[in-house]
């Protein structure tokens, strides 16, 4: 059980770095398009 338990912290860990980069380029893309705007 503890060996399944690891793996799938491993994946949420994987999840939640994806997670902030798809956040942080969404910002990014967010910003530029805002500037380009204006």
């Amino acid at each position: 059980m503890t060996s399944t338990r690891g793996v799938v912290m491993e994946y949420v860990y994987l999840l939640i770095i994806l997670g902030f980069f798809l956040v942080s380029i969404g910002l990014v893309e967010g910003l530029e398009r805002l500037r380009k705007i204006k």
